[in-house]
């Protein structure tokens, strides 16, 4: 969570101050402000319908400057959580934390739908949880996007696997509209599936293919008979067989073997029909929302990427850049595997692009690629191998048996040797309820089919179509590597892990090999699980604050300039001249930063430098006018006394941002200053609509506007109802007892007065000012009504708010 930190400059809390520069609208530091507090969209300050035409930020979506990012379920539960159940930036981590749970059960429960064991499943949904790489997307307010996106996206996948189309489709698109790398987990089941109904087919063809006597299988004699299993009273009888004097009625009829496939055939073409189907319509309404999502963005699905976020983008070369990109493909598969250099930003130089044939990057992420597709070869072909064995399998059995099946002693039916063979290792490995399917003919759907007989090259097929719009391969992104968006594309990762950790199977391993191994397997698990759980507790430790999370990164990366800046930034209000040194770094390595000119005005600004922190204010406008910067420089001016010059910026602030509620409050303060007291009460009214949690710096504002307008019942009324609501009773206790003094209330204004000096203790000559004041106001009052000639004080002149 963040600690706001306040400067002794500006700021309500200290005695003699009048504009508020608390954190964010001074200085924007990182993007959860951006994204929640600083939305219009999220804190109501435009109509519900406009979430739809908005992106993540709150920017129009059809704006030259929007990044494009089109996810209005996130501000819907966003616009909620902010306005049922709490404006505090805990309730939104809550958010995020909420969704990696919901996530990782909803991994569990898609493993145990596609068939993989409970050991396995267990044991990848924890791995899963444990994940250090998630630890962004868990800690960051705006990761709540990607966790709650990939809730929907698992959720939608484990209903189309229960074959539950249109429930699995609508959690898809919801997840779409939560972050966009939901659509791609449809996308991947769509593979699975398209992949399965293709070796079913390429399998039933080659089985009839093979039926027809080109290549019989075993079981079937060269001229086309078949040649029976015989049963256990047969296999007694096998010496007088041999001389054949087996009874005739002991012998069983046979069937030629190019009978065709019966329609009750557990493979058949019939049955893939709805998967046709269903694979027919997912990839139509995929289709679909790719046409509405790009039309929705006015026809620019990708953002205009600055070169300090993607700096790749703009290398001239077509092969180097193909190449750098590669290289950074294959360094987040690098962090799947080994999370433990971890930073919360990778950005311009972090990344050195390859320009050289003899980068050794290059040849590691060449390497690391033909390892990735030897995986999905050999996964291939074993997929094709296992597929067509089972056909034939079932063919051989449902066509090729004699017209009396072969019997036990118990009257059951005996399976073909092959089939039960092949039927056995479909179900190593696999969910022990497979196994009940050994003699009930169960038909396995293709998507379960292509994981269950290719899980590791399934698992890189998925992560690998739920990482394309990370890949930069489809259009250019604003990030080359973000540990967010490895999220969903690790479920899979992780999943291939559990299978492979949960133990051998027997068709691999017998006796004490198997036993073994498998508790080889199980202090490996445990290993790892504790491995991870320890990295991911660790790293959670640098987001204690702003500043440890963006000095991590800098070690991380030091030549990371956007990192140094959000460094630099986040030490502001903490520590201005280190700031400073951050701040002087990322200039170095990249100077056309409006945003550091501007942190380095307010570093300047917070140690009383007013010329060197107007220069830099003046430098960062002249780059870009933010209206954050012009508030802050409105500050400085007001603080030396050009109070009419900080009303314009604060106006040209407010037009860029109407809702920004301390610009709304510096702007009331102002006003006051300059004697437009009702145009001051409306906008400090205004400041609370939007961000009620300023109510303390807004009540102290009003309280001194409601006084020098002269009713004071109201300024009285204000503090009494911002006293319960806030700790801050020092700054309430001197403001009545002020008040108090103007009506002539002594005995009030000195209990106010003890009570400053009672939640003050660090300042006992605060309460002294305020007693002196109360003496002072008393014997004035005396004099008065004694014919004497006393000046009694302004009370309302030591008002908070009322004096720079």
């Amino acid at each position: 969570p963040r600690q706001r930190k306040r400067s002794s400059v500006g700021v309500l809390r200290s005695s003699h101050a009048a504009l508020d520069t608390e954190a964010p609208d001074a200085l924007v530091l990182v993007c959860v402000f951006s994204a929640v507090f600083n939305n219009a969209d999220v804190i109501g300050a435009r109509p519900l319908s406009r979430v739809f035409w908005s992106d993540f930020w709150g920017t129009p979506i059809r704006a030259e400057h929007s990044n494009k990012s089109y996810r209005p379920v996130t501000i819907l539960l966003y616009r909620f959580v902010y306005k049922y159940i709490s404006r505090s930036e805990a309730a939104f981590h809550a958010l995020a934390v909420f969704g990696h749970a919901v996530s990782s059960a909803s991994v569990l429960d898609c493993a145990s739908a596609f068939g993989l064991s409970p050991a396995a499943a267990t044991l990848g949904a924890l791995l899963f949880a444990l994940h250090p790489v998630h630890t962004d997307a868990v800690f960051s307010i705006v990761g709540a996007a990607e966790t709650l996106g990939a809730c929907f996206a698992i959720a939608g996948v484990t209903q189309l696997r229960r074959r539950r189309p249109l429930a699995g489709l609508l959690l898809v698109l919801v997840g779409a509209l939560t972050k966009e790398t939901a659509l791609f987990a449809g996308a991947a089941y769509a593979a699975l599936l398209g992949t399965g109904i293709v070796s079913y087919i390429l399998a039933l063809f080659a089985a009839r293919y093979t039926a027809k006597g080109v290549a019989p299988p075993s079981g079937v004699s060269g001229h086309g008979n078949v040649q029976s299993v015989p049963t256990v009273e047969q296999q007694a009888d096998a010496p007088h067989a041999a001389r054949g004097t087996v009874p005739a009625a002991d012998r069983v009829q046979q069937q030629p073997v190019d009978a065709p496939l019966s329609s009750h055939s557990p493979f058949s073409l019939a049955q893939l029909f709805p998967y046709v189907v269903e694979l027919a319509v997912l990839v139509t309404i995929m289709g679909l929302f790719t046409v509405f999502r790009k039309w929705i963005a006015g026809n620019a699905v990708a953002p205009d990427v600055q070169l300090l976020e993607n700096a790749f983008k703009y290398i001239e070369n077509s092969v180097h850049r193909r190449a750098s990109y590669a290289v950074l493909a294959a360094y987040n598969v690098f962090l799947l595997f080994f999370p433990m250099q971890l930073s919360v930003d990778y950005s311009y130089t972090c990344f050195d692009p390859v320009t050289t044939g003899d980068d050794w990057r290059a040849w590691a992420s060449a390497a690391v690629f033909i390892a990735l597709a030897a995986v999905l070869v050999h996964g291939g072909a074993r997929l094709l191998a296992q597929t067509r064995s089972l056909v034939e399998s079932w063919y051989n059995h449902e066509h090729v048996q004699p017209d009396v099946p072969s019997q036990n002693p118990k009257g059951d039916r005996v399976m073909d040797a092959r089939a039960q063979s092949a039927v056995e290792k479909r179900c190593e490995g696999v969910d022990h309820r497979c196994k009940n399917h050994r003699n009930s003919g169960a038909f396995v759907d293709p998507a379960s089919l292509v994981v269950q007989h290719a899980a590791l090259a399934a698992a890189v097929g998925v992560a690998t179509v739920c990482f394309l719009p990370a890949s930069n391969i489809l259009f250019y992104t604003g990030f080359v590597v973000a540990e967010r968006v490895l999220y969903l594309p690790s479920v899979p990762w992780c999943l291939a892990f559990g299978l492979l950790l949960a133990g051998p199977s027997r068709a691999t391993c017998h006796g004490r090999r198997a036993t073994r191994w498998r508790g080889v397997a199980c202090w490996a698990a445990i290993a790892i699980l504790c491995l991870f759980a320890c990295r991911s507790i660790s790293r959670t430790r640098a987001w204690d604050s702003e500043a440890s999370i963006f000095g991590a990164a800098a070690q991380v990366c030091p030549r990371n300039s956007k990192a140094l800046l959000n460094h630099g930034s986040a030490l502001t209000l903490v520590s201005p001249r280190d700031a400073l040194v951050a701040l002087d770094l990322s200039l170095g390595i990249y100077a056309d930063q409006p945003i550091a000119w501007k942190n380095i005005g307010a570093a300047f600004h917070l140690l009383g430098d007013w010329a060197h922190a107007a220069a830099a204010y003046e430098r960062s406008l002249a780059m870009f006018r933010a209206h954050d910067t012009l508030g802050n420089y409105a500050l400085l001016l007001a603080q030396q006394g050009n109070y009419a010059k900080a009303v314009e910026m604060l106006r040209e602030s407010l037009d860029l941002v109407p809702h920004a509620a301390g610009a709304l409050i510096n702007y009331g303060f102002a006003l006051a200053r300059i004697g437009e007291l009702e145009k001051a009460r409306n906008s400090i009214d205004k400041s609370l609509h939007f961000e009620p949690k300023r109510a303390l710096p807004a009540a102290l504002c009003r309280s001194w506007i409601y006084a020098k307008l002269g009713n004071f019942s109201s300024a009285e009324r204000v503090l009494h109802e911002a006293w319960h609501e806030h700790k801050s009773k020092a700054d309430l206790a001197q403001n009545l007892a002020l008040i108090y003094i103007a009506v002539r209330r002594y005995e009030d204004a000195r209990i106010m007065a003890n009570l400053v000096m009672k939640h003050d203790t660090a300042r006992p000559g605060r309460a002294q000012a305020v007693w002196n004041v109360v003496e002072a106001a008393e014997r004035a009052d005396a004099a008065a009504a004694a014919g004497g000639d006393a000046t009694r004080p302004d009370a309302l002149e030591y008002l908070l708010g009322c004096s720079l």
